[in-house]
């Protein structure tokens, strides 16, 4: 390894060398990824470290933790790491100098990527493009190794890791330590190229464990090195332990015991009660600068206490430039000891936020402050952080909420009393991630807290009313009535402050905060302009002009919708938000597409792509990406669902996010596209019910539609038709057409199926026959526009004899009455078997049941 490279352990003043280990190791190093994987005390890193130093390899070793558990801490960390930011430097900038300086100099440019904070991952995934087309075919192999990768568990990571891994150059090779299995995005994505080393593989066997022992000056017979194997199982922090002291333990006292007593007699005992005290003080964080272990421990010169501690070999590694860190399972014993000790760690706790607060490290500092209970400096950070800065409309949904998910979810009831602006951040993380009673109750809170908050804390009070906009219990104008019934705003306190996300980073405006559905019924918005209008302020009229265009579009209005969107278009300033533009040419897109303009479709959408790489504003990717693979899958494109599928962001949610709302509509379609449709049909369910219960009824009928096109694909055409027409009865007060229509082929059979059943019982079905036939007419219009992605159905078995036999009367050109003499069937019963067959053809007449039973081959 060479001498340069930052954050790798050092390796123990006496180690055994191993070569069969390190033989293995070369020959498994030699794919894309080597995962070593077991767990504490199997000498992961130290093994790995070694072979590294065999070898010569240029490495880089970055040390994870739990406070780098988030997107933005990771990657910040790893392409600084990789020297990603360093892509831009002159030949002579940042290429020399000390390590530390190195690294001032790569967070200096990596402060210049100002949208890195606000979508870390699509920024990452940018660098590592740029690295891999600036790359030599020539340049060495780099191993890159991720130490403590279990402590990553946030799905975004994990999910566009292995993609990150594969952009990068060739020369880029991976070793990860960790004490879990591979991820299963990682054995997705390396397949083949995935290489295993295990804890088998790492334990000592009885000649390495003689070897260790006379490097420590103890003689074992093999009889002894034997016994030294079976009582510790090869587990090499027990070995090494163990050859320190020269003690070979009996069979009764096996591996644990014998480190647990090693560690408890023969070193802790041992020291002195000053460095007792300082290292159980320590042990509260799970690694230390000098500054910090100063802080704690009161150490007037920490530094050499630190070096005197790595002398004595009491497991203290240095990492990642001027920290250091205990092994996993010293720290456990030190914690341990800390619990029985009367030391206050709740205190310490407090000492080590306040510590990184000053360094401006704010998710370290919150996961101490939570420790704590130090809602004061909680709610500090709260005062000056993203709701209310100059990126708060330009963030990635998904970055903020793995941002602020690092500790609402630990705040404790009475910290949202004591600062009732906490539940604004309370409500917004609930209602980004789905949890719509939660939200509730934090609602109601901050509505309590209301005249409090504008009292005290008059600076939130604008994004408050905003984030009680959110709230589905009440209409819209029930809640403009008791704006207005509220303390007038007044003016900024700074020109660059603005309201948080207006459209959650969605594409479509009349979907986006909320489901502004019921807008479209209002001949003025006069009233609105007075109270919610004072809230969006600059953007209200972009925002009634960009909803107005979504109303037409959703009834197929599209030259309408076309001009309300240049009308919004017109009202843009260079203080427009990306967000806001987005939606806007969004707006101006998919009504073209609706329209069968593709030229002018292709145009605007190649504009809108241009527009968001020249702003940086990548956190919109994913939901123009989704708008992307929808068009291209209504054209009949089927490998834009593998394509979509294949996104680091669409991955299995345990629990569906409201944000990613359009984006999983779109996999529901490309589901569909690939006929994998029991997962097509779990998804739609729980959409649907995602969307009810924040009253989205938009966005739920178009989940029950594509539910219903997946019913028709299982040959369920009845049930599908039943849930088509509920969903069509949603959206019958406002005329909403698009939703049916826009799906083309897909629905044709649906809509004729249910045209049909209209017709025969009126009363029973409760949709205007009139709506409906505006719907089948605007879908037979995209139908033939776009070849579509939804196959027939293909159960040909789903046919019974009975139907079988009556649709080939059909085709000989008998009808229902003639084939009732024939078979000796009442004519009733003819009837019957004849609706069914339709039914599972997706057809309303005979003539087209023919056809589609030939075209399956299901008669000749």
């Amino acid at each position: 390894m060479t001498h340069d490279e930052q954050g790798a352990p050092a390796l123990p003043r006496i180690i055994e060398p191993r070569p069969a280990l390190m033989t293995l190791l070369a020959e498994r190093a030699g794919g894309r990824l080597l995962y070593v994987q077991a767990l504490g005390g199997f000498g992961k890193s130290v093994s790995v470290r070694l072979w590294l130093e065999q070898t010569g390899a240029c490495a880089s070793w970055i040390a994870l933790d739990s406070y780098d558990n988030a997107p933005e801490a990771f990657y910040r960390l790893l392409c600084r790491s990789l020297g990603l930011f360093d892509l831009d430097a002159s030949d002579g900038e940042g290429a020399h100098g000390s390590t530390d300086d190195r690294d001032r100099a790569s967070d200096a440019r990596s402060a210049r990527y100002d949208g890195f904070s606000d979508s870390p991952i699509e920024y990452a995934m940018q660098l590592a493009t740029r690295a891999r087309d600036a790359a030599r075919g020539d340049a060495p192999v780099r191993y890159v190794v991720l130490d403590d990768l279990h402590t990553i568990t946030q799905q975004d990571i994990l999910y566009s890791l292995p993609r990150f891994m594969k952009r990068l150059p060739a020369a880029f090779r991976f070793v990860a330590l960790s004490r879990t299995e591979p991820p299963a995005p990682f054995i997705d994505a390396f397949g083949a190229e995935l290489s295993m080393v295990q804890a088998a593989d790492l334990c000592f066997d009885a000649s390495e464990i003689r070897g260790l022992y006379a490097q420590y000056g103890h003689r074992l017979s093999a009889e002894q090195s034997r016994q030294v194997s079976t009582s510790t199982d090869g587990w090499p922090i027990a070995v090494s332990s163990l050859a320190r002291s020269g003690e070979v333990p009996d069979d009764e006292h096996g591996g644990q015991a014998a480190l647990d007593r090693y560690l408890k007699t023969l070193v802790w005992d041992n020291l002195p009660a000053a460095t007792r005290t300082a290292l159980m003080r320590a042990s509260i964080v799970d690694d230390f600068s000098p500054d910090l272990f100063a802080a704690l421990s009161d150490a007037p010169q920490p530094r050499a206490f630190i070096d005197d501690l790595q002398r004595q070999n009491l497991f203290l590694t240095k990492v990642d430039g001027d920290r250091y860190r205990f092994h996993a399972l010293f720290l456990e014993f030190l914690r341990a000891r800390l619990g029985e000790s009367r030391i206050d760690a709740r205190k310490l706790a407090r000492t080590v936020a306040r510590f990184y607060h000053g360094k401006g490290d704010v998710l370290t500092a919150r996961h101490y402050a939570l420790f704590a209970g130090d809602f004061k400096l909680l709610s500090d950070q709260v005062l000056s952080q993203v709701q209310y800065d100059r990126h708060s409309n330009n963030r990635s949904m998904s970055a903020y909420v793995a941002s602020v998910g690092s500790y609402v979810e630990e705040l404790p009831a009475k910290a949202f009393d004591k600062y009732p602006y906490l539940n604004i951040t309370a409500a917004w993380y609930r209602y980004l991630t789905g949890d719509a009673c939660k939200m509730e109750q934090a609602l109601d809170r901050l509505r309590a807290k209301l005249p409090l908050l504008a009292l005290r804390h008059g600076e939130f009070l604008e994004i408050a009313l905003l984030t009680l906009l959110l709230d589905p219990r009440r209409t819209l104008m029930e809640l403009a009535g008791q704006l207005d019934r509220l303390p007038a705003l007044g003016s900024r306190r700074h020109t660059q402050q603005q309201a948080a996300s207006v459209t959650v980073n969605m594409p479509l405006a009349h979907r986006c905060l909320r489901d502004f559905y019921e807008l479209s019924l209002l001949d003025s918005f006069d009233e609105l302009e007075r109270s919610v209008g004072a809230v969006f302020r600059q953007y209200f009229k972009i925002a009634i002009l960009t909803c107005q265009a979504g109303f037409a579009y959703e009834r197929n209005e599209w030259h309408r919708s076309l001009d309300f969107a240049a009308q919004a278009y017109g009202e843009i300033t260079n203080e427009t938000s990306d967000e806001v533009l987005f939606a806007i040419l969004s707006h101006r897109w998919v009504p073209l597409f609706g329209l069968g303009k593709d030229e002018e479709s292709d145009a605007m959408e190649a504009r809108i792509e241009a527009l968001l790489r020249e702003k940086d504003a990548l956190y919109l990717m994913p939901n123009f990406l989704a708008l992307k693979t929808d068009a291209a899958l209504r054209r009949g494109d089927l490998q834009a669902a593998a394509t979509w599928l294949d996104q680091y962001f669409v991955h299995p949610d345990a629990a569906l996010q409201l944000f990613k709302m359009y984006q999983y509509l779109t996999t529901c379609r490309a589901f569909i596209a690939q006929e994998r449709l029991d997962e097509a049909e779990d998804l739609c369910r729980r959409v649907s019910a995602l969307a009810r219960s924040f009253d989205r009824i938009t966005d739920a009928a178009e989940a029950d539609t594509l539910l219903a096109v997946v019913q028709h694909l299982r040959g369920n055409g009845e049930d599908g038709v039943s849930v088509l027409l509920a969903a069509i009865d949603s959206l019958a007060p406002y005329r909403f057409t698009r939703v049916f229509s826009i799906e083309g082929k897909a629905t044709v059979p649906l809509l004729k199926q249910a045209l049909a059943r209209v017709e025969r019982d009126p009363a029973a079905a409760q949709v205007d026959a009139k709506y409906l036939n505006a719907i089948y007419i605007n879908a037979q219009e995209q139908a033939a526009r776009h070849k579509g992605y939804a196959a027939a159905p293909s159960d040909k078995a789903k046919l019974s004899k009975q139907q079988k036999l009556m649709v080939e009367y059909l085709a000989r050109g008998y009808r229902n009455a003639e084939i009732a003499e024939e078979t000796g069937l009442s004519v009733r019963t003819v009837k019957t078997h004849l609706f069914y067959a339709y039914q599972k053809l997706g057809v309303s007449n005979a003539l087209d049941a023919v056809r589609e039973a030939r075209r399956l081959e299901l008669i000749e």
